[in-house]
């Protein structure tokens, strides 16, 4: 006989089957305890789809008050960088791109993009030490499809200025 989740008006407990199975009180399936996160009532999938539910609930309530919660935590997770750190950044560039200057961030961004050394910290996570600055979408694109390597940057540049050095008639009037 298969162990119902018992409630008790409020909560739903977890039940075991007799071959050893835990059930989870949403689907009601017998499932393998290494198919639940730790501790947790629900099987995977269901607790993921219970946490997914749960995060559009809190964003369809106030989606800035999400976009702004959400971007605090992917600041501290991938740079350690608070709120306030980045706004330190992005004051002391003048509000403004790092490399070109300019003072939007592009394409469907509203924020300037962390750049971090990805030689000393290789992954999508940084030590928290090596941020270089803040960086429009076009910039950090332009650097990253580059490499990161200032040979190749600097190769980049001199060939994109020899060609107007050797055209001059192309550019003319057009500047």
């Amino acid at each position: 006989m298969i162990n119902t989740p018992v409630t008790d008006g409020k909560r739903r407990r977890t039940g075991w089957s007799p071959d050893g199975k835990k059930i989870c009180p949403n689907c009601n399936e017998p499932t393998s305890p290494d198919n639940f996160y730790g501790h947790s009532s629900y099987c995977r999938d269901c607790g993921s789809d219970l946490t997914r539910r749960q995060r559009q609930r809190r964003e369809e309530r106030d989606p800035d008050k999400y976009r702004i919660r959400r971007r605090e935590s992917k600041l501290r997770s991938r740079y350690k960088l608070t709120a306030e750190g980045y706004s330190k950044i992005l004051s002391s560039q003048g509000f403004a791109c790092k490399i070109c200057g300019i003072s939007n961030p592009g394409r469907e961004e509203k924020f300037f993009l962390v750049d971090h050394d990805h030689i000393h910290c290789s992954g999508e996570r940084s030590c928290g030490r090596c941020p270089r600055g803040l960086l429009c979408f076009t910039c950090n694109m332009g650097i990253g499809y580059l490499g990161d390597d200032p040979q190749r940057l600097r190769g980049a540049a001199d060939y994109i200025e020899r060609f107007r050095a050797d055209n001059p008639d192309l550019y003319k009037g057009l500047r």
